[in-house]
């Protein structure tokens, strides 16, 4: 900011004509020379989108989704049930204002005591996956971590495959 070209050769710059000038004395003298030119362009600053998450009131879940009460508290922003040939499965998303570590240490208790083996518990940065399997067939997959709008909140999105169909 503020650069200010000043001479040029031996020619002294003080204007947009003198430069111009001044070029002009460059290009005719017999010795080569090098041209440089900068051209800049100036941008606003991009305002950062200030607009916040809002919760909306959490989606219910069937009572037969796996691990249910774990999602008590929580707000269940998406719920899916697919049904194929072979096999079923479900998946929900959630969001709570309560810390990623908190979240994943209590769905890993709720796993646990409704009967699942938790088969990998695996921490990378902010962010916790799980995978899971029930004795009865069931197995399933979670990911606990930030949730990209609203650094306030945690998003817990979890899929769980029953190999049934119908569900259980």
């Amino acid at each position: 900011e503020g650069a200010k070209v000043v001479k040029a050769g031996a020619v002294a710059v003080t204007d947009r004509k003198s430069l111009a000038a001044a070029q002009q004395a460059l290009a005719a003298e017999k010795t080569p020379s090098t041209s440089v030119t900068y051209v800049i362009q100036v941008a606003p600053p991009v305002e950062a989108d200030q607009r916040t998450f809002t919760e909306s009131p959490s989606l219910a879940l069937p009572d037969k989704f796996p691990v249910k009460a774990f999602f008590d508290g929580l707000v269940v922003t998406e719920f899916q049930w697919v049904q194929q040939a072979g096999s079923s499965g479900f998946s929900a998303s959630a969001v709570t204002k309560d810390g990623s570590t908190v979240i994943a240490g209590r769905l890993k208790d709720a796993l646990q005591k409704d009967g699942w083996r938790i088969l990998q518990d695996v921490p990378s940065g902010s962010t916790t996956q799980m995978q899971f399997q029930h004795s009865d067939g069931r197995s399933g997959m979670a990911e606990v971590g930030p949730f990209e709008p609203d650094s306030a909140y945690t998003q817990v999105v979890m899929q769980v495959q029953t190999g049934q169909p119908g569900g259980r």
